[in-house]
């Protein structure tokens, strides 16, 4: 869309396909949307927040991350065998 204002692009995965899709974290009319695409469906949009602001505080401050405690070899990976959703 024309007012479009891109955040930045991520990994989504879709319920529908079972698949991990590229999407884009898009603000649209003062709210936060993922968008992405579905060789099935087709165009998918979804409001991650409703306030642009918000968002961006609190996405803003750099996050400590740490691996999980508990590893299992994936074959596969995400979303399908990393293990991390079990």
């Amino acid at each position: 869309m024309a007012n479009d204002i891109y955040i930045k692009s991520t990994l989504a995965f879709c319920k529908h396909c079972n698949m991990t899709e590229q999407a884009s974290i898009i603000s649209r009319n003062g709210s936060v949307f993922l968008d992405r695409l579905c060789p099935e469906l087709g165009k998918q949009s979804t409001v991650i927040a409703r306030d642009y602001r918000w968002y961006l505080e609190r996405t803003a401050f750099n996050r400590f991350v740490s691996s999980p405690a508990n590893t299992k070899s994936s074959k596969y990976g995400c979303p399908k065998d990393c293990g991390l959703c079990e």
